[in-house]
């Protein structure tokens, strides 16, 4: 696994495209986008602004009062970044996490320090692996609040790390969604094309 930064991978696309006369660049659905980019930004709005306004109990409590210990300083926002960049990088290595079979082919794009962007190999993969690949992180990252739920019945840590999943599978949802409509069932995927 590499961390490379966003012209890197553009030069890699573009390396692997002329090499691919016949690939076809993925259809758009510009409404369905513009949609899921308000519910993401709506969930950081929510996260950052909000949340610390809303009373809570003491089983609502977040940050949990573990983070308030080790960082009796810090203010709660901070604290609450902090996590969401911590999410951000999980939620890339699980996309990283699928490729086991290249690992050494995987570029983790970043252009901001400890602030993933997405993940990009250097090879074709099948649109089952293209599927799984975009919504993995997604269905861990609810399992996980489910579990944080059941273990400690933090419903304000549950609905969090739900919003964050929402804000960091943004693009995951909508890349599952155009692929499973747009390509055929036996084509290859690379970077938003399709052969």
């Amino acid at each position: 696994m590499n961390f490379v930064n966003m012209q890197k991978v553009n030069e890699m696309i573009s390396r692997m495209l002329i090499d691919s006369p016949d690939a076809k660049k993925i259809p758009q659905i510009l409404w369905l986008k513009t949609f899921l980019y308000g519910l993401g930004f709506a969930s950081l709005i929510i996260v950052l602004f909000i949340w610390n306004r809303i009373p809570s109990g003491d089983n609502l409590c977040f940050p949990p009062p573990f983070l308030r210990a080790i960082f009796p300083n810090v203010p709660g926002q901070l604290i609450t970044v902090g996590m969401m960049m911590v999410c951000m990088l999980l939620h890339e290595l699980l996309h990283a996490i699928i490729v086991v079979n290249n690992f050494k082919k995987v570029y983790i794009t970043s252009d901001l320090p400890l602030f993933p962007l997405g993940v990009y190999s250097d090879f074709w993969v099948s649109k089952n692996h293209a599927l799984l690949r975009a919504i993995f992180p997604f269905l861990i990252f609810i399992i996980i609040a489910c579990v944080f739920l059941i273990i400690t019945g933090n419903l304000r840590l549950f609905l969090w790390i739900i919003l964050i999943n929402n804000l960091a599978s943004v693009m995951d949802i909508y890349t599952f969604i155009i692929v499973f409509i747009f390509v055929p069932k036996n084509n290859k995927i690379f970077a938003g094309f399709h052969k």
